[in-house]
């Protein structure tokens, strides 16, 4: 009737969800700049966005 199913989880290391959450409080780091750059240009009518 139905396959059964099986499901594999590889192991991580606690270092490695360490070094995850690290890389991703970097991330949120860096985006808060560029958005806090961002707005202190358009406040002081900086240069437009070069996209």
């Amino acid at each position: 009737m139905f396959a059964a199913r099986q499901i594999f989880f590889t192991p991580i290391s606690g270092a490695a969800i360490e070094a995850t959450q690290r890389e991703r409080a970097l991330n949120a780091e860096d985006a808060l700049k560029a958005a806090h750059t961002e707005t202190v240009q358009d406040r002081r009518g900086g240069p437009p966005d070069s996209r």
